[in-house]
């Protein structure tokens, strides 16, 4: 499913993990197979819910979170009132990881054994910021070179010292908002 939250489209998915076999299981690996093709499929930032049915260190100890580079989102407690251990808890897009501020456990629901889950986002998500890789489009280079060769010296000059002098500033005010400037 896919939800829109103030023009941002996130995919969220919910899964089930075989139980009493563990995690590395070919049945269960073949669930988090089905999860990283349907996040490539859609290419959106991704919530998975899911009872893992082992310990969010299972999941860790392989590599499904740098596939889908991914981190853990814990709840506050266990998630079951049959056990001790945290066996529900969520995974998500490690893009949007700073959105969520608490993933907490509601205890007084009609179902069991597990208890619920509330998951609390941030007010506006998109003033969150965080980093993201950015790739620039790649240079002009042959137009600019057949440009380049009809210019006169004087010409030349004069578009170098303009090229240097914005980029001057440009990076002083980096340096004056940041600290520092590449």
């Amino acid at each position: 499913m896919t939800l829109r939250v103030q023009g941002m489209t996130l995919l969220i998915i919910n899964a089930y993990f075989y139980d009493s076999i563990g995690f590395k299981h070919f049945s269960n690996q073949q669930i988090m197979q089905q999860i990283y093709l349907l996040t490539k499929i859609f290419n959106l930032p991704f919530l998975l819910y899911a009872d893992f049915n082992c310990t969010p260190e299972d999941v860790t100890e392989t590599s499904w979170l740098s596939l889908l580079f991914a981190q853990i989102l814990l709840p506050s407690g266990p998630t079951s009132k049959q056990s001790d251990r945290i066996i529900d808890f969520m995974l998500c897009s490690a893009s949007i990881f700073a959105l969520f501020s608490a993933f907490r456990l509601v205890h007084k629901v009609p179902f069991g054994p597990h208890f619920g889950m509330l998951l609390d986002m941030a007010a506006t998500p998109l003033l969150v910021t965080c980093l993201k890789q950015v790739y620039p489009k790649s240079l002009p280079l042959v137009e600019f070179n057949q440009e380049w060769k009809t210019l006169t010296d004087f010409n030349k000059l004069g578009f170098w010292r303009k090229a240097q002098n914005t980029a001057r500033i440009k990076l002083q005010k980096q340096k004056k908002r940041t600290g520092i400037a590449f």
